[in-house]
């Protein structure tokens, strides 16, 4: 059975070596340094023609004009920029109809020349936001499409909020995917890192993801230094995305929503999806939550990944009316603890080719007790259907974890206390 861990994301997932510090790379675009005395009203800028006269042309001029508390309004358009945001501000672009056509948004591709934003020379986004606590985007695509870096060092990234918090909303996050012939495809939908300990919160919803090859949607609060993670605990939201790739990452995976080291944080109401590949081979986790505790994770449908959703060391959350589809596992609980799991729904692979609707395991290299607190988990009416065994305790012992209403169909066991064949 595989077991992910968070430390994994922070090496792979941001393309970051695994000391995450605050060292970046020099970004010469322009940025101007600004100083404001006083208090002022906040004003809306806008960027582009569409309104009348602008002496802004680019998004980064317009950002660099723009005080705390303004708003910056993209006019329809393509903009070839990369854009850094220090300030508290709302970006927002403008919708046009073309010829009564569909609506499209302001759209953001990468610069065809080296000027492009690069953190720890490697992990490259669209835009940026830096060290802010009220950054609000939306109503923008940032597309990778022509992205031109080298592919096995560089990271193309559609939005990355680091040590910053904020809002994404209705924006559009697309090609994100750089290959490398070495088979490890790169690249993130939208991301937030954090680097530094602080309060922060941060909500992504209703955006379409797509064409990620890494993660469409990665929040990583930790702090990466000897001896090990500390965590920043941040919290926040991930609701109401469309999260879909084509991108079948050979080597290191691929992950829908991804979020460690979290409290108190909602993952609900998203739609994550991959093709199923010809060998059946699918993503590696549709959403994967570690090292948080009191997470909501409900209402989301996933379909295609190996495993619908993993946890690692989540403790004291509920995962609630999920729908699971066409996955090996429903749900891989790894090392967690007091968590829920009730009224999901889990369907395995068309003829009975999947492992287990739900697979519990106590922490790696640890030696199961019955006494062990860990993966004491309450499981309740749930609807389980098509897999080799319903549930499966891997720890082989029974931990504590409660079974109570679930519904089996078409499984070969039900319930099965020790891994055994034909499952393992």
């Amino acid at each position: 059975m595989n077991s992910f861990r968070a430390e994994r994301r922070m090496g792979r997932v941001f393309g970051f070596e695994a000391r995450v510090k605050t060292a970046l790379v020099a970004f010469a675009i322009g940025v101007g340094a600004s100083l404001y005395g006083g208090e002022s009203l906040a004003a809306t800028l806008t960027v582009g023609t569409c309104q009348g006269s602008s002496p802004y042309a680019t998004i980064q001029e317009g950002v660099n004009a723009a005080n705390a508390g303004d708003t910056v309004q993209v006019c329809p358009g393509t903009y070839e920029e990369s854009v850094l945001i220090e300030t508290n501000l709302t970006l927002i672009g403008i919708k046009s109809r073309p010829h009564g056509g569909p609506i499209t948004l302001p759209t953001i591709i990468y610069p065809s020349s080296v000027d492009r934003l690069c953190l720890d020379g490697s992990s490259c986004p669209q835009i940026f936001v830096k060290n802010s606590s009220a950054v609000h985007i939306a109503d923008l695509e940032v597309d990778g499409s022509n992205f031109k870096l080298d592919a096995c060092n560089h990271d193309p990234i559609g939005i990355l909020f680091q040590d910053s918090g904020g809002t994404v909303g209705g924006a559009t996050s697309a090609n994100h995917d750089s290959p490398c012939e070495e088979g490890y495809d790169q690249g993130v939908g939208i991301g937030v890192i954090y680097t530094q300990m602080g309060t922060f919160s941060v909500d992504i919803s209703n955006n379409q993801i797509s064409g990620f090859a890494d993660a469409g949607i990665a929040a990583i609060g930790a702090v990466a230094d000897d001896p090990g993670y500390t965590p920043i605990n941040f919290t926040g939201a991930i609701s109401n995305n469309s999260v879909t790739t084509t991108v079948q990452n050979p080597n290191d995976g691929t992950t829908g929503i991804d979020v460690d080291y979290s409290q108190a944080f909602t993952i609900s109401g998203n739609t994550v999806s991959i093709p199923s590949s010809a060998d059946g081979n699918t993503g590696y986790e549709g959403i994967y939550a570690a090292d948080s505790q009191q997470m909501s994770m409900g209402q989301n449908s996933v379909t295609n990944y190996n495993t619908a959703i993993q946890t690692s060391e989540l403790d004291s959350s509920g995962i609630y009316t999920n729908t699971t589809s066409n996955s090996y596992y429903g749900v891989q609980l790894d090392c967690s603890s007091n968590n829920t799991l009730a009224l999901n729904k889990f369907v395995g692979l068309p003829g009975g080719a999947s492992v287990a609707g739900i697979s519990i395991s106590v922490c790696n290299g640890q030696t199961a007790q019955p006494s062990d607190s860990s993966d004491d988990n309450n499981i309740i009416v749930n609807a389980i259907d098509g897999f080799c065994a319903g549930i499966v305790n891997v720890s082989q012992v029974d931990m504590g974890n409660t079974y109570t209403f679930d519904a089996f169909s078409n499984d070969s066991v039900d319930i099965m206390p020790t891994p055994a064949a034909p499952c393992f």
